[in-house]
């Protein structure tokens, strides 16, 4: 069965001012030329379908024109939508239940991570997909349930073990997870009399929705088999599950860029190994298209969308799942031609005016470093005579600030908020904070980024 995976659209975003909107339209144009050519089972954006909570109306428009596009030229295509940390659960839902009667899927609610979407191959020897959508997991949104259950030692324990071999069956990973068959509806914690305990952490939400999917994804196999066989004409008999978790999270290990919003701290990433058990993994958050463990992949953003963000290409994957297990999924990254790119330059004004070498970029979204820019009058001005679409202009007396020739990206030294806040409590106090400190200032940043969103 074949995936067109895409995430971090971020529709309505602008940079330094400039609204992308038209670019943004530009490159999903070509999204759905190849989704008409590629002809997918299923569309998924995996987060941050918009940039801000309460999106523009702008963007709105296009993201529902896009829609309505793909179902145009395929009807039957299953578009799987969920929410990412730049979005708003609540407003992406709206109609959810209304539009899913079209195959468009917009699952906002973490509660809801247990219930896939099914698709059936019409091939003759076709497979069942089953799509478990996990929107991005906000602090608080999910209880200890399904990760105290007995057995659920046993299922963090196959989690950090080497990966079993693909051919085996999956119910084999969860048969120890499972092993009581208790119903998520009656979760048993530690103490039965105490209330279930909220979680926090990104890891804590990860692994407690990923045991209540494994529980969901014991008793589907157990559905499927009579007397230890697929039933005549099931999907067992003539293929296999193909099991495919869709979420927007900061796995470890993988690699962020400038155009993300900040994690603070450790306690956001989660451990790319908990997806191992999966045939494919679509990733959202990360503007790299990158892999995260063995079956996870990150597609990258619509667009480029910093100038500091020096991770090269943008585009979707288009991934193919194998006849068997041990195949693994085979994935193809296609490059989405930007409406213009994204350049740096840096140099004097009469290089900047006249030199060759930037010829190249001349219609390009362009940040200029400009070495002798005290007593030059409106430079942005004259700057623009040439690059019409400049967007920033920074001055500097000494050269080299970029590092770099025309049209080059080169990385800032990775920093976030919580470094911000030690140079500051520095600063002020003239010593370091302590751990008590730096926790309340994590909690009250996180407090004022929810109600920013």
């Amino acid at each position: 069965m074949k995936l067109l995976h895409m995430a971090d659209l971020h529709l309505g975003k602008s940079v330094h001012g400039r609204d992308l909107i038209e670019d943004q339209r530009h490159a999903l144009n070509q999204v759905a030329a190849l989704a008409r050519d590629e002809k997918p089972d299923a569309l998924i954006i995996a987060g941050d379908v918009f940039d801000r909570a309460v999106p523009s109306t702008d963007a709105l428009k296009l993201f529902n024109e896009f829609i309505a596009a793909l179902k145009e030229q395929d009807p039957e295509l299953c578009i799987a939508v969920i929410p990412g940390n730049h979005d708003s659960a609540q407003r992406l839902a709206f109609l959810s239940g209304v539009l899913e009667g079209s195959g468009v899927y917009l699952r906002a609610d973490p509660e809801d991570c247990a219930k896939p979407i099914i698709l059936r191959s019409g091939a003759a020897l076709g497979h069942t997909l089953r799509l478990w959508l996990l929107p991005f997991l906000t602090p608080g949104c999910l209880a200890a349930e399904a990760s105290v259950l007995p057995g659920s030692n046993a299922l963090r324990q196959a989690e950090e073990a080497p990966p079993p071999e693909r051919d085996a069956d999956l119910g084999e990973l969860f048969a120890s997870a499972t092993a009581a068959a208790i119903s998520l509806s009656a979760p048993i914690t530690e103490d039965p009399q105490a209330e279930p305990r909220l979680l926090r952490t990104q890891d804590e939400l990860s692994r407690e929705a990923l045991a209540r999917i494994a529980l969901a994804r014991a008793e589907l196999d157990e559905l499927d088999t009579i007397d230890g066989r697929k039933p005549e004409g099931s999907a067992g008999t003539l293929g296999r599950s193909l099991d495919v978790l869709v979420c927007h999270a900061f796995a470890a290990g993988a690699l962020g860029s400038d155009s993300e919003r900040v994690f603070l701290g450790a306690a956001e990433l989660v451990d790319a190994a908990l997806f191992d058990s999966f045939d494919y993994v679509a990733l959202g958050h990360l503007h790299r298209p990158q892999v995260a463990g063995l079956r996870g992949r990150y597609p990258g953003s619509l667009l480029q969308y910093s100038f500091a963000d020096a991770a090269g290409e943008r585009g979707c994957l288009v991934v193919e799942l194998g006849e068997r297990e041990a195949d693994g999924p085979i994935t193809s990254f296609v490059t989405l031609e930007p409406l213009r790119r994204m350049s740096r330059i840096e140099g004097s004004l009469d290089e900047l005016l006249g030199d060759d070498r930037f010829k190249a970029i001349e219609g390009d979204y362009v940040e200029a470093l400009l070495r002798d820019g005290e007593g030059v009058l409106n430079p942005m001005d004259v700057l623009r005579t040439r690059f019409p679409w400049i967007l920033s202009l920074r001055l500097s007396a000494a050269a080299g600030d970029f590092g770099g020739q025309a049209a080059t990206v080169e990385p800032v030294q990775a920093r976030n908020v919580l470094d911000d806040f030690r140079d500051f409590y520095r600063e002020l106090k003239g010593e370091s904070p302590d751990e008590a400190v730096e926790a309340l200032f994590l909690a009250l940043a996180e407090e004022a980024g929810r109600e920013a969103d």
